[in-house]
């Protein structure tokens, strides 16, 4: 069984990693289009860098992340 579904990890640290891929950021936003009125799943929010991009104003946003201080820092 996969590590993640028995909650087993190598270290108990939290290691997340982030990278500045603009250029990655752009196509996928440009490839999602216009959410205007529609109800949008960020599943790895961090600090909200593909939600600023959002083009259109989305009737809901429900972004998740593993790390609180992410969370509490989209509120």
């Amino acid at each position: 069984m996969l590590p993640f579904v028995t909650g087993e990890y190598a270290t108990a640290a939290f290691q997340p990693f982030y990278t500045d891929a603009q250029p990655i950021r752009e196509l996928m936003l440009d490839l999602l289009g216009d959410v205007g009125g529609l109800v949008v799943l960020e599943p790895c929010a961090g600090q909200g860098a593909f939600l600023e991009g959002l083009q259109g104003t989305p009737a809901q946003v429900d972004a998740v992340d593993i790390d609180e201080r992410h969370i509490a820092l989209l509120r």
